[in-house]
């Protein structure tokens, strides 16, 4: 790999990780930076500034490992937990691919989500194993989701990130959503 590409991956993975950090944030109910900063100076750390929190989820900046830690205690959230889903992004991503949940997806509250909300319900499995509701739609299901929509695919791609997913999900993609009669077109 040339020093360029590693730079580029890099880059690609900070994007992700940015990405991923401010979801969690979202997730944990900080709705704004100055939330999560008001919330580590409680837990008695006074490192996070909204600049810094801004530069590390636009991935300007690296986060430290230590401090990693405290960021994700005062999300009440695992660093696993963050790191698993930059991972997941970053495959998704270069696929093309969107994991999403499927019981996340038919209860979402998103009225531009709400045209996918049906076909979210007939895919999802009866049981409440959210670990077999989750699904790996392949860029033509994304595409098709998108048009359903009125949506340009990075909007979808970006909601349907955004709906939260359990933390442990199949190691394979055999969940394809292209597949049987459940067919996004």
């Amino acid at each position: 790999m040339s020093a360029r590409d590693r730079s580029d991956e890099e880059a690609r993975l900070q994007k992700a990780f940015g990405a991923e950090l401010r979801l969690a944030r979202i997730r944990a109910g900080l709705t704004t930076r100055t939330q999560l900063c008001r919330r580590l100076r409680e837990h008695g750390f006074h490192f996070g500034t909204e600049k810094t929190i801004a530069s590390w989820e636009q991935g300007r900046r690296e986060i430290g490992v230590v401090r990693l830690i405290h960021v994700c205690n005062a999300m009440n959230t695992s660093v696993a937990d963050l790191l698993q889903r930059v991972e997941r992004r970053l495959y998704t991503e270069k696929s093309g691919h969107v994991l999403i949940d499927l019981h996340q997806l038919a209860n979402t509250d998103d009225p531009l989500l709400q045209p996918l909300c049906g076909w979210a319900r007939s895919q999802a499995p009866t049981s409440v194993n959210h670990r077999n509701s989750v699904m790996l739609l392949p860029p033509e299901a994304v595409v098709a989701a998108a048009r359903q929509c009125g949506l340009t695919v990075e909007d979808i791609t970006d909601r349907l990130r955004s709906l939260d997913l359990p933390t442990s999900v199949p190691a394979s993609p055999d969940g394809v959503a292209d597949s049987g009669e459940g067919r996004l077109r």
